[in-house]
């Protein structure tokens, strides 16, 4: 376990509060940008400014951990794989997730609160017609969010509580309630229980790449079933 002093404590919980306001404050930033424009639907440009503000996020977390924290982004030394243990991990990583999420997914549809996210729905009409974006929108969604709750604040709340299990928790409850502009609990329990597979992983392989390249697969295979889908 990581050992910090008082006064880098003090600032490593600053940078996690400053990522939480900063999407929050991105949210209400996009829906006041909207309102202002006189559209009730995010449209291609909004959906492209939100991946830009994803991006400086990380740009400012990387620039604050090394100016104002004097250490890297990363705490934990990342474990490199050699490439076919790397693809297998990321293929057991992608085949647990769907073992674990298959039957949540199903007591929640049994349990009749599965509404569908008009957030997702009005995602789709925008990538059905610009499908261009779909990468984009998976690709920045797997580096920043795995940079930012796994590999900023995981382990520093973990040094912050001194225990894995609250910096596992902890992350992913945030990684799951950052989730909340969708508007359905689906969302936000899904991204909840991936971030708890992918933070055990993390804590014991030390392999950032390998859960980047999961997220974005998750991403890509959802975000195209969810164009093609009728459902939504």
């Amino acid at each position: 376990m990581i050992r910090t002093n008082r006064n880098t404590n003090r600032l490593m919980l600053c940078g996690i509060v400053f990522c939480l306001i900063y999407l929050l404050t991105c949210t209400f930033f996009n829906s006041l940008l909207m309102e202002y424009l006189g559209v009730k639907k995010a449209n291609v440009w909004i959906l492209l400014g939100s991946r830009i503000e994803q991006w400086m996020l990380l740009l400012l977390l990387i620039g604050y951990a090394l100016k104002i924290e004097k250490q890297g982004l990363l705490l934990w030394k990342n474990h490199n794989f050699k490439i076919h243990i790397f693809l297998g991990h990321v293929v057991l990583l992608y085949l647990a997730v769907l073992l674990v999420m298959i039957p949540i997914q199903l007591l929640i549809s049994v349990s009749g609160l599965n509404r569908v996210s008009p957030v997702l729905s009005n995602i789709k009409s925008i990538l059905v017609n610009h499908s261009s974006m779909l990468p984009l929108v998976a690709i920045t969604a797997g580096i920043v969010e795995e940079y930012v709750f796994r590999g900023y604040m995981q382990p520093r709340l973990e040094a912050l509580f001194k225990s894995p299990v609250a910096g596992m928790l902890i992350s992913s409850a945030l990684f799951g309630a950052i989730h909340y502009g969708f508007g359905t609990l689906t969302n936000m329990i899904g991204p909840f229980v991936i971030g708890l597979v992918f933070s055990i992983h993390y804590w014991k392989y030390r392999n950032i790449y390998a859960l980047i390249a999961c997220h974005i697969l998750i991403d890509l295979i959802a975000l195209g079933f969810m164009v093609r889908s009728p459902h939504y």
